[in-house]
């Protein structure tokens, strides 16, 4: 009897932590789901832009500031297309370096984002 109430004891902690770790994996794939579609979001916005998107690939910001802290017109624009996404300076900025990245990747036709 010692033994069966110690299994079942085992097996709820088992279960438990499988469960914990299923909810931290759908978590992370809900998350990555979540900023996969900010990037298309900005993606399509740049697109819709050609002049836009041009400057953006063409940009980089200084070191000392990245997308989150410049202070620049062309950055602002495409902060206000994306405004919907209700960005944070860190998602943002993420969804920036991401965007150019995929757009890159698509420019080389090894990632079609079209």
């Amino acid at each position: 009897m010692e033994n069966t109430v110690r299994n079942i004891g085992a097996d709820a902690n088992a279960n438990a932590n499988n469960n914990a770790n299923n909810n931290a994996n759908n978590n992370a794939n809900a998350n990555d789901n979540y900023m996969q579609q900010l990037v298309n979001n900005m993606i399509s916005a740049l697109y819709d832009e050609p002049e836009l998107l041009n400057w953006f690939m063409n940009y980089s910001p200084p070191l000392d500031q990245g997308y989150m802290f410049v202070d620049h017109p062309n950055i602002n624009i495409l902060s206000k297309l994306v405004e919907k996404d209700a960005h944070s300076g860190a998602s943002f900025s993420y969804c920036c370096r991401a965007t150019k990245e995929y757009i890159r990747m698509d420019q080389l036709h090894e990632f079609p984002i079209r």
